[in-house]
């Protein structure tokens, strides 16, 4: 189920001064039930990284912050996601919501700056390729017994 927005008419928006709240619901709103949920544990992590009561607060205490004192406070916390041993996967998507959120306070014209700090580069952690075209004509040239040997080692490797 989507997050809700609240509908603004022009009457409201004659005297229209964007609030953290305000951002917060209008980022969420239109997310998918999935991502809806995934963007708001990260911004609740940085809420409790900020020590602050919730996802408003953290929002208005980044963005008080400027344009330098915002993007210190986002690296630190970058640092904080790393220390604690989550992925690189987790640690960008929680950088990117950030990144997100300020973004659309940018376009709101709540602050003339964006985020700019890089994400976390992921690890390789094994060849995925497979054995190519020479690797599978090998295998086919070793015949139907050096075939069921390899897929009899590769079944004991956990790899079938």
């Amino acid at each position: 189920m989507a997050h809700e927005l609240t509908t603004t008419t022009p009457a409201s928006l004659a005297v229209y001064s964007p609030t953290a709240s305000r951002l917060v619901e209008v980022f969420l709103s239109g997310k998918s039930g999935r991502t809806l949920r995934a963007y708001g544990l990260d911004l609740q992590d940085f809420a409790t990284f900020l020590a602050v009561a919730d996802t408003n607060a953290a929002a208005e205490a980044l963005l008080s912050r400027g344009h330098g004192a915002a993007n210190e406070l986002a690296l630190s916390w970058r640092s904080n996601l790393l220390g604690r041993g989550l992925t690189p996967a987790t640690v960008n998507r929680r950088l990117a919501a950030l990144r997100s959120l300020v973004k659309l306070a940018r376009t709101l014209g709540m602050v003339p700056w964006s985020l700019e700090l890089a994400g976390v580069k992921s690890a390789k952690y094994r060849e995925t390729k497979g054995p190519g075209r020479v690797g599978c004509r090998a295998v086919l040239d070793l015949g139907a017994p050096g075939r069921a040997a390899v897929a009899a080692a590769a079944a004991a490797r956990g790899k079938v």
